[in-house]
This record gives structure tokens, sequence and C-alpha cells, in this order.
């Protein structure tokens, strides 16, 4: 008899639920860079560029922490969004460096808004219908 943990079957996440929240985390992050990106100078700041930005940096932060493990990788990570910025968004070198300090406290920001939204309504009590 074999037990759940015994078998070693590679699984993968890739499915209806899985791209559906994919979908939405690009969205999500393409609305916080549209929020960010007139505070640096962007030459294309439109949402379709924001979105294509998002899917680039989600990309090179996930290669930055593949290639290197702890603050290395992290380092590389930053650099690799940067350059994402750069290209996608059309900013210049310091904008760039910017758009991720930014788009990394507007992701903060919304954090703690939803934490406090959830926070609220776990204090209120159960429902009644």
């Amino acid at each position: 008899m074999y037990w759940e943990y015994q078998i070693y079957a590679p699984t993968y996440a890739f499915g209806l639920g899985s791209l559906l929240i994919a979908a939405i985390v690009v969205v999500v992050n393409a609305a916080v860079i549209r929020l960010a990106a007139p505070m640096v100078s962007a030459g294309r700041a439109t949402f379709g560029w924001c979105v294509a930005a998002a899917v680039i940096t989600e990309f090179a932060d996930a290669l930055g922490h593949a290639l290197f493990d702890g603050l290395l990788g992290a380092i590389t990570a930053f650099a690799l969004v940067a350059i994402g910025y750069r290209w996608a968004l059309q900013t210049t070198g310091w904008g760039a460096v910017g758009m991720v300090i930014l788009v990394a406290v507007v992701r903060l920001l919304l954090l703690f808004a939803l934490m406090a939204i959830g926070m609220g309504a776990m204090h209120r009590g159960p429902m009644m219908y």
C-alpha cells in the first residue's frame, strides 16, 4: 500500500485556476505600474505597455531569484526588473530604478490597505443573513 508521501511524481501548477491567478496578478501589477509611471519620465505609460512591463518584470524577478540565491539573487532580480522597466516603459536608467522602488512602495501600501480591510471585516463578527 502506498501512502501519499511515498509517491514522488512531479506535479505542475498548470490549469485554469493558476492561469486565472496569473492573469489577476498581471492586471494588478499593471495597474500598480500605471499608478507609479507618471512619477518617473516614462515614454510609454499606456496600460498596454504597463501590462507588457508587468509580464516582463515578473519573469525577470523569477529569473533573478532562480539564477542566484540570497542577497545576490535579490540584487540580480532588482537589476533585471529595472532593465525590464527601462525597455518596456522607455524610462531613463534612474527612472527604471525609481520605478522598481515606487512599485514596491505602492505594492506595500496596497498590501497594508487590504490587510486593514481584512482586519476590519474580521472584527465585525459573523454576518447574519
